[in-house]
C-alpha cells in the first residue's frame, strides 16, 4: 500500500469518528411562505400584533444546535409602492432548534396604502453564513373604502364657515390613517401630505396639523379668498396615480369667521384665557381677573394678515423684522372685542408666536363697569364675529 493511499484512509478514519463529521450546518426555516391579511390604516395593536410562529431547525443532516441570525429583510415586490420592511422578527438570534415570531409591525402597516406586498426573511448560520434559510412573508391590506367627510368646522367655535388662514377641523370616517401629527420642516411649513393623506379646498392644498381616520386638522390655503364657497376633499394618495377621493363637500368662505379657543376644546363655555394684568396663570372661576386688568385669549379665522405669509408657516415672533412693512404681524381687518357687553379696549391682537399662521392672540383690557362671575368675550374681526359661540372669561 502507498503512503498517499494510507494517508487518505488514515484522514477518512478521522473524518467519521469526528462527531460533526459528514454533518452540514445548514439552516431549515419554516414554513416557507407566511401571508397576512389585514385592512389598510386600521391600527394594530403594539402588545398583539398579528404573527406567525417560524420554527428553525438544523438540516436533515445537521448537528444537534446551529446558531442563527437574522440576515436580511429583502421585499420581493411593491406593487404599491410603500413600506421595505413591515415585519418585527423577534427574537432576532439564538441556536436552533429554536421558534421565533415574524409579526406585523404596528408602527408601519397602518401608515401603508391597500394592496399586496412580499418579502423575503432571511436566516443565516454566522459560523456558516453561507447556510442560510429563508421564508417569504405576504401582507394583502384591503381597502378600507373611500374617505368621507361629515363636517368641516373653525377649530375654535367648532362651528361651520371657513376664512382663509383659519384653522379648521374635518370630521368624517376613513378620512386618514391612525393618528400623526404634522410637523414644521427646515423651512418652518408644515406638510400638505402626511403619510398618503392630503387635503385640498378648490383644488390647493391645505397645510395639514393633525390626521387621524376620523379627525384632520388643517390650515386653510389663503388661496380662497376672495370665493364665495370652497370645495372641500380629502384624498388618500397612491403613487400609481389611482387616488381614493372623498366625495367634494361645499362649505361657505367668508373674508373672516373668528372663533376663540375655550378651555375644554368643544367650543363653548370658559375660554383658554390668561390672566396678563393683575395677577397671572389661567383665568378659572377660582382665579378670575380684576377689573381693568388684562387677559390674553386665543382665536382663529383673523383672515388675511397686514404681511403677506405663506400657508402654513410657523410664525417665530410677531414681529415682522424680517420685512419691510408693519412693525408686527396683525389682522388686516379691524379687531374689537366686548366682555360683558360693553368695549374691552385692545391691547394688542397679533400672530401668536411659535404656532402656526392662523393662530391669533389678542390682549384686552376687563371693562370696569361690569359684574363679577363669568363674563361672555365676543371677538369682531371685520364684518364678523363670534356671537353664535358662547365663550365666558371668569371676572372678580
Amino acid at each position: 500500500m502507498s503512503s498517499m493511499v494510507r494517508v487518505m484512509l488514515i484522514a477518512a478514519l478521522l473524518w467519521t469518528l469526528t462527531p460533526t463529521a459528514g454533518k452540514s450546518q445548514l439552516l431549515v426555516a419554516a414554513p416557507r411562505v407566511n401571508t397576512f391579511q389585514a385592512t389598510a390604516h386600521a391600527l394594530i395593536s403594539p402588545d398583539q400584533p398579528p404573527a406567525r410562529y417560524i420554527g428553525l431547525a438544523p438540516g436533515p443532516l445537521g448537528v444537534d444546535k446551529v446558531p442563527f441570525r437574522l440576515r436580511e429583510i429583502r421585499p420581493i415586490n411593491q406593487p404599491t409602492g410603500a413600506a421595505t420592511n413591515f415585519v418585527i422578527v423577534s427574537p432576532s438570534s439564538g441556536v436552533a432548534r429554536a421558534t421565533t415570531l415574524v409579526a406585523l409591525n404596528p408602527k408601519v402597516v397602518p401608515y401603508m396604502r391597500p394592496g399586496y406586498y412580499s418579502l423575503f426573511v432571511i436566516f443565516e448560520n454566522p459560523e456558516r453564513p453561507e447556510f442560510g434559510s429563508g421564508i417569504e412573508v405576504n401582507l394583502y391590506l384591503s381597502s378600507p373604502g373611500l374617505p368621507e367627510i361629515a363636517s368641516v368646522v373653525s377649530a375654535a367655535s367648532m362651528r361651520p364657515g371657513i376664512s382663509p388662514g383659519q384653522l379648521v377641523a374635518i370630521r368624517g370616517t376613513r378620512l386618514s390613517t391612525p393618528p400623526v401629527t404634522g410637523e414644521a420642516d427646515s423651512a418652518g411649513l408644515f406638510p400638505t401630505v402626511i403619510g398618503h393623506t392630503r387635503v385640498t379646498f378648490n383644488g390647493i392644498a391645505a397645510p395639514l396639523l393633525y390626521v387621524s381616520s376620523e379627525q384632520i386638522n388643517c390650515v386653510v390655503p389663503h388661496g380662497v379668498a376672495g370665493s364665495k364657497s370652497a370645495q372641500v376633499v380629502v384624498e388618500l394618495l397612491s403613487p400609481s396615480g389611482l387616488n381614493d377621493s372623498s366625495p367634494a363637500v361645499t362649505v361657505p368662505v367668508s373674508d373672516t369667521s373668528p372663533g376663540i379657543f375655550t378651555a375644554d376644546q368643544s367650543g363653548n363655555g370658559p375660554g383658554a384665557i390668561v390672566n396678563t394684568g393683575a395677577g397671572t396663570g389661567f383665568n378659572t372661576e377660582s382665579n378670575p381677573a380684576p377689573r381693568g386688568s388684562a387677559v390674553t385669549f386665543y382665536a382663529t379665522g383673523a383672515g388675511a394678515w397686514n404681511v403677506a405669509y405663506p400657508d402654513g408657516g410657523l410664525v417665530l415672533a410677531s414681529r415682522t423684522g424680517l420685512y419691510l412693512g408693519p412693525e408686527f404681524l396683525m389682522p388686516l381687518a379691524p379687531v374689537s372685542v366686548t366682555i360683558g357687553g360693553q368695549p374691552a379696549r385692545v391691547v394688542v391682537a397679533t400672530a401668536q408666536p411659535m404656532r402656526v399662521s392662523g393662530m391669533l392672540q389678542v390682549t384686552a383690557e376687563i371693562p370696569q363697569g361690569i359684574g363679577s362671575g363669568e363674563q361672555p368675550v365676543v371677538l369682531t374681526i371685520g364684518n364678523n364675529s363670534n356671537s353664535q359661540q358662547w365663550v365666558t372669561v371668569a371676572v372678580q
